[in-house]
């Protein structure tokens, strides 16, 4: 993409694919920025649970460890990088399209050239951690199930619990947070303000 069509691009307000609907805008920036910001926090959370876990096993266990037993090769570890593969996929696919909403209509053509073409790289690498992803899900496909019917004795029923609403509230304020900047930036792109 040349600058000067970038350039004309980039003078409307919206990118074009929200027909200047300030509204649709504003949704899209809040879900993407929400998957991103969510994402993160996800993969930063499972590498804190590996790290205890770790280090709670090298001061507890260190007599009784089997042999037999390889931390990263458990079916938790797989399922932790599994997941943490799939927050980032989600993360690569999401967080260059808030950085060219935010920033379409404000920055010059070489930035915006600059940030489409993180998008596309962001777009194109995805699919690698995704693949390890759904290779790690197909090897653990037999794995969890049986773990989880062999803890719950055949009765999975009895291992669920009633959720516990309030461990929402975090995630329900960062929404608000969110919600409130995406709506914000709408306003002062849309001149409303």
């Amino acid at each position: 993409m040349s600058v000067p069509t970038v350039a004309y691009i980039v003078q409307s307000t919206f990118p074009p694919s929200f027909a200047d609907n300030p509204w649709t805008y504003c949704a899209a920036l809040f879900s993407m920025s929400m998957i991103s910001l969510l994402s993160v926090g996800q993969i930063i959370t499972i590498w804190h649970e590996t790290r205890k876990d770790k280090l709670l096993g090298a001061c507890v266990s260190l007599r009784y460890v089997s042999t037999e037993y390889i931390p990263g090769w458990s079916a938790l570890s797989l399922y932790r990088i599994m997941m943490q593969l799939l927050y980032f996929t989600f993360f690569i696919n999401t967080f260059p399209d808030v950085l060219v909403m935010l920033c379409w209509g404000e920055k010059g053509p070489g930035t915006m050239i600059v940030l489409f073409l993180i998008d596309r790289i962001g777009d194109a690498i995805s699919l690698i951690p995704f693949t390890f992803a759904m290779g790690l899900s197909a090897l653990l496909a037999q794995v969890i199930p049986q773990k989880l019917i062999a803890a719950g004795r055949g009765d999975l029923r009895r291992e669920v619990k009633k959720p516990n609403w309030l461990a929402f509230l975090p995630v329900l304020k960062l929404a608000a947070v969110v919600l409130f900047i995406s709506a914000g930036v709408t306003v002062g792109k849309a001149g409303w303000g």
